[in-house]
């Protein structure tokens, strides 16, 4: 037996190896739709993602969001419950202001979130050529009858590379995929 393993499993990290911890939070995705059109050809994913956040324990003005690569266009909050974000138009929602760097969305709140308070933050953003979280494959030179696909991969922390989300492994929500894609094309998803 391997000494280092009798001390009930200890054995798996190094003696130097720092421990890490989930980053605070303050605030909790509960749903995430995500409405976004596919282009094959051009490698390329455009859309919305909504994410309808619970406050935790303090009052916040800004709430920070995971985006890598993408190109962020517009974002949008409104206050609502839960099922907001899977039947709201958005009609009611307001712009807010936001900054995206070093793969991070920072989105300022047009009015401050109270604990307990829900909110839709709606984000219309595009991707072109993706290196990680989503992939694309197509005939090429090599291999002249692959078919045209794309797919996603967002463990453990890859989900941030094809949509803005808190993408952390023990963030739990509900989520739902909304895609357009090329006539005679199929889109396919785990779920209901």
């Amino acid at each position: 037996m391997n000494h280092a393993m009798r001390g009930g499993g200890a054995g798996f990290a190094s003696a130097d190896t720092q421990p890490r911890f989930l980053p605070d939070t303050a605030f909790d995705v509960v749903h995430v739709k995500l409405e976004v059109a596919v282009d094959l050809d051009r490698r390329r994913l455009e859309g919305w993602c909504r994410s309808t956040v619970r406050i935790l324990g303090e009052r916040v003005e800004t709430l920070t969001f995971h985006s890598a690569g993408q190109k962020i266009l517009e974002v949008l909050v409104q206050r609502g419950k839960s099922d907001t974000a899977r039947t709201a138009t958005l009609a009611a929602a307001r712009a807010a202001a936001w900054r995206a760097a070093d793969g991070r969305l920072t989105v300022t709140l047009p009015r401050p979130l109270e604990a307990g308070d829900e909110a839709v933050v709606a984000v219309r953003y595009a991707l072109d050529r993706p290196t990680a979280g989503l992939h694309f494959i197509g005939p090429d030179a090599a291999y002249p009858d692959w078919p045209r696909q794309a797919w996603t991969q967002g463990q453990s922390d890859d989900a941030r590379c094809w949509f803005p989300c808190r993408d952390v492994p023990a963030e739990k929500a509900t989520s739902e995929v909304v895609a357009t894609v090329a006539q005679g094309l199929t889109a396919i998803a785990h779920g209901v």
